[in-house]
């Protein structure tokens, strides 16, 4: 039997010379009749003050750098379950406004279990007329990192409905930028008739989506709002949920380090928030102890050793594969129990990607896991310093965690990730 969820967006837009009691108007509007509100050029702490008054919803936005609370997202509490969430910078600061922004949420449907990969993005201004500037390239390839982050959720979470929002700062009336968001996006599309009025001055569409596994059941312009100079559009959709069995764990299949493969959808993983100093990032690791180990030695990387910077997707945990180079031999990422940091920087097979004193300090923080941990600039054949897995069975690292939850990266970790402090004492 086919059931259906019905999403219910409103898509507005703030202004930075507005106050930000007449953007709590507008929100609390939208409110009244939509589940999910998705917001571009929101920074500042009184417009991020005024989105955290609205009862009954969760509140999804950076607010520890700057700029990156310019997209927020508003979730209604009884309707939606957030699995996941991440601002991601995709473009430099081409200015003004400041860097390119993105926000992606994924989202489950309290009543139908629909997945829902939903996101939003501020594209930068004047590039219409100037195809072949600079400027252009910028935007070209922050569409593309829009695209490749969205995809990567897409292949982790296997959502039965996506949307991409933007304020595309281009003109879709227009059949040449019709045509180039198609060519940009392949795997998503726009509603096939689009409406005659415009969201901008002068009558220009530039606030619209793309999407796919939904049928657009309405949508319109909503009227002038002085908390912004868009106008704001509401839409309407409805998702088939199609009753299916729980997706079972690879039988009789283990990783190279021992330990039971996962299947994706499985209810052993989970997406760690590392809380570093330099800025949040997500892995996608098995959850309790072996999760948290690697999850720890993370958050010490990326505070003491190198950044790891959300702004490229080269950070990566679970993936159900072989090693590399072998057909037979499942990866130590296929149990969630390795992860790739920095990966571009540090690629497979190369040898001196760290510099002599990072390899001291690391080589010196393995001690603190006491063989829990392996790194890979320490195989004796094919280096691989980007990578580092769980090297002790779970009776060991649970020792190991447990040891390690009350030291202050422990605790920084924790108050990140509230759930995990139970399934490691379990």
């Amino acid at each position: 039997m086919t059931r259906y969820a019905a999403i219910l967006i409103d898509k507005l837009s703030g202004r930075y010379d507005r106050a930000p009691r007449l953007l709590l108007r507008q929100v609390q509007a939208s409110a009244l009749a939509r589940d999910i509100i998705t917001l571009t050029e929101v920074a500042g702490w009184r417009r991020r003050r005024a989105l955290r008054k609205v009862p009954g919803f969760t509140v999804l936005q950076d607010t520890k750098h700057g700029d990156a609370a310019e997209v927020a997202m508003l979730v209604r509490d009884s309707v939606w379950r957030v699995l996941h969430w991440e601002a991601r910078v995709i473009g430099p600061d081409l200015g003004p406004g400041g860097r390119v922004i993105a926000l992606f949420a994924v989202l489950e449907h309290v009543d139908t279990g629909l997945i829902y990969l939903v996101s939003d993005a501020h594209l930068p201004a004047t590039v219409e007329g100037q195809w072949d500037s600079p400027r252009a390239a910028a935007y070209r390839a922050a569409v593309q990192q829009y695209r490749v982050a969205h995809n990567r959720l897409a292949v982790l979470y296997r959502p039965g409905a996506v949307d991409a929002f933007a304020d595309w700062n281009l003109n879709l009336h227009k059949p040449r930028t019709q045509q180039w968001v198609a060519a940009a996006w392949p795997e998503l599309k726009a509603p096939t008739t689009l409406p005659s009025g415009g969201t901008h001055a002068g009558g220009r569409l530039i606030d619209w989506f793309i999407g796919r596994g939904r049928h657009v059941d309405s949508w319109r312009i909503l009227p002038p709002n002085p908390a912004s100079d868009h106008r704001g559009i509401r839409v309407t959709l409805h998702a088939p949920v199609k009753a299916r069995p729980p997706k079972k764990e690879p039988l009789m299949s283990t990783s190279q380090n021992h330990w039971p493969a996962l299947a994706s959808d499985s209810t052993k993983l989970y997406t760690w928030v590392i809380p570093a100093r330099s800025g949040d990032f997500t892995l996608r690791l098995r959850n309790g102890s072996a999760g948290f180990l690697l999850a720890h030695y993370a958050l010490w990387f990326a505070d003491v050793v190198e950044p790891v910077l959300a702004k490229t997707l080269d950070d990566w945990g679970y993936a159900y594969r072989t090693v590399r180079g072998y057909s037979t031999t499942l990866s130590n990422h296929a149990s969630g129990t390795a992860m790739d940091l920095n990966a571009t920087t540090h690629p497979l097979g190369k040898v001196g990607t760290f510099k002599p004193w990072q390899v001291v300090k690391i080589h010196a923080r393995l001690v603190l896991y006491r063989g829990c941990l392996r790194w890979g600039g320490d195989y004796t054949a094919r280096k691989d310093e980007m990578h580092t897995e769980i090297n002790r069975d779970l009776p060991t690292c649970e020792r190991r965690a447990r040891a390690l939850m009350t030291s202050p990266r422990g605790k920084r970790l924790l108050a990140a990730n509230p759930t995990q402090k139970a399934v490691i004492e379990s």
